[in-house]
């Protein structure tokens, strides 16, 4: 062990505690496209392949038609209570807002992926607490809410 000071502090260092931080620290990698955790506090609810084309289906499930968009992709569309409607040809990332029709009422999502279409499901829910406006597809094809 070797003591310094420094600054009128005595500082410790040891070859076996700098050889540890330097172990641990993550290498940094491409994520596989079926694994939806990631380092971070905000995780993905799931995930799709970005190196194929994209597509999102969403199916109203909640009791007011929402406004749907892809923001500089599409024009505003409206989905009424229990239609669905498909997205492709879009790049990514792509952020998709959904907003219901009514102030005061909340949505949350569910998201799946169906790995053989490469399709984001996503079901919009009617939410009792706090609720969700926008779903965003990163460039590594991760899936999150907001």
């Amino acid at each position: 062990m070797k003591w310094t000071f420094l600054g009128g502090l005595l500082v410790a260092s040891s070859m076996v505690t700098a050889s540890y931080l330097t172990a641990s620290s993550p290498a940094k990698s491409a994520p596989p496209p079926a694994t939806t955790y990631q380092r971070g506090p905000f995780q993905p609810l799931a995930r799709v392949n970005p190196g194929k084309p994209v597509r999102v289906k969403l199916t109203n499930k909640a009791s007011v038609p929402v406004d749907y968009i892809i923001v500089t992709y599409t024009n505003s569309r409206r989905l009424a209570p229990g239609q669905t409607a498909q997205l492709s040809g879009f790049p990514l990332p792509a952020y998709l807002n959904i907003n219901p029709i009514r102030d005061r009422v909340a949505v949350q999502y569910g998201v799946s992926v169906d790995a053989k279409t490469n399709t984001a499901i996503v079901e919009i829910q009617p939410s009792s607490s706090g609720g969700e406006r926008s779903l965003n597809i990163d460039a590594t094809g991760a899936i999150y809410a907001f």
